[in-house]
């Protein structure tokens, strides 16, 4: 009998253990806001998985559910740091007349994308690699997404294992460039700049006469801009205009600037940018002028 009493015992024992088993597998899925998965991805060299969801309450959205349920059976989503980004934005007037608003704020869906896309971002990046709309409803969505962040990645370290196998290739600027291009594409800023500023040196320090010095120095400043690193994008963009007074790409160059001050917050320093474009400049230059123009005009009324 006393033997006996002991299954009932062990059994309540290897249910509990389960069952805290199954609390630490949940809690391993926890989505992080993006913020917090930025720093455990450049801490651990892992890319992020966003996701944007309708998140009014607390893990609420369906479709959320469902990307969170399929995570925990596939082997592709443990390569990832898991994130969301809450799109919502609540309808003042739809809520003050008693009705319920399932709206998104345009300035978010415009940057993460509308609810249920899917992101993908390399180690220390801003802006994503790869992004499918929708993409939270798709059976094979980690799939795609590894295999997506696999294909870059590994440009990347076959340029990097030949850079520590070839010494000799730190000291070739093409080599350098072809890597920093490499990590802009995966829109980490830091790691494509060094590579990308450092080609640029040797170039200067060679020929100062080189024609790739202008060409290089004008797409160091629209990386900077495109991995939203504005401060550094308004920084170069001046730089260049100011060397490079009489380039055939000085209206790239100030409307390169403009954006960068805008996203910077700059409205004013964007607007007074935007007085070197002149009059009789090229319609497609003119039409980006006016749309800058806009945002900026609007960016300093709020």
């Amino acid at each position: 009998m006393a033997r006996i009493s002991c299954f009932p015992m062990l059994a309540l024992v290897l249910l509990c253990g389960s069952g805290l088993a199954a609390q630490d597998e949940w809690k391993s899925l926890e989505w992080k806001s993006l913020e917090e998965a930025k720093k455990v991805a450049a801490a651990s060299d892992k890319p992020i998985f966003l996701v944007a969801v309708l998140d009014t309450i607390e893990l609420a959205d369906p479709v959320f559910k469902k990307l969170r349920t399929r995570a925990r059976a596939d082997e592709d989503f443990k390569i990832f740091v898991s994130a969301k980004i809450n799109v919502f934005k609540l309808d003042p007037n739809a809520a003050q007349n008693g009705g319920t608003s399932h709206g998104t704020d345009p300035v978010l869906v415009e940057k993460y994308g509308d609810m249920s896309t899917v992101s993908v971002y390399a180690p220390g990046a801003n802006t994503p690699l790869w992004r499918l709309n929708a993409g939270a409803h798709k059976d094979d969505i980690f799939k795609q997404a590894r295999e997506a962040y696999e294909k870059w990645r590994k440009d990347v370290d076959e340029l990097e294992q030949q850079m520590k196998d070839d010494k000799e290739l730190k000291k070739d600027p093409e080599a350098l460039w072809k890597l920093g291009e490499a990590w802009a594409r995966g829109g980490s800023a830091e790691r494509a700049l060094d590579n990308l500023d450092d080609a640029l040196k040797l170039v200067r320090k060679a020929d100062k006469a080189d024609r790739r010095i202008e060409k290089w120095a004008l797409r160091c400043a629209e990386v900077a801009l495109s991995c939203e690193e504005y401060a550094d994008a308004a920084k170069r963009f001046t730089a260049f205009l100011k060397e490079f007074k009489d380039s055939e790409s000085r209206n790239e160059a100030v409307l390169g600037k403009t954006a960068a001050l805008i996203g910077a917050n700059n409205f004013k320093g964007a607007l007074k940018t935007l007085e070197d474009i002149k009059a009789d400049a090229p319609p497609e230059i003119l039409d980006r002028a006016r749309k800058l123009h806009e945002k900026a005009t609007k960016g300093a009324a709020e």
